[in-house]
């Protein structure tokens, strides 16, 4: 009975974990969107725009602009 009861409650924790794993990406995926989003609205703005581009393939740059705009 009690391994039983040891292994409901197994199945019941790491569904739990899952669950929060899984919200835990798409909270993550949610905030890196937002903050591409801000990056390329402010290169826009201040007429930048021909770095939208190159931030999109070079990770690197699409960093180092984060890092410039705080983001």
């Amino acid at each position: 009975m009690c391994n039983a009861l040891l292994e409901l409650m197994k199945d019941e924790l790491d569904e739990k974990r899952e669950e929060g794993i899984r919200e835990g990406i798409k909270e993550g995926e949610s905030l890196g969107e937002s903050r591409i989003n801000q990056l390329n609205l402010k290169l826009s703005e201040l007429s930048r725009s021909d770095e939208i581009l190159k931030a999109a393939v070079d990770r690197e740059y699409q960093k180092k602009l984060l890092k410039e705009f705080g983001l």
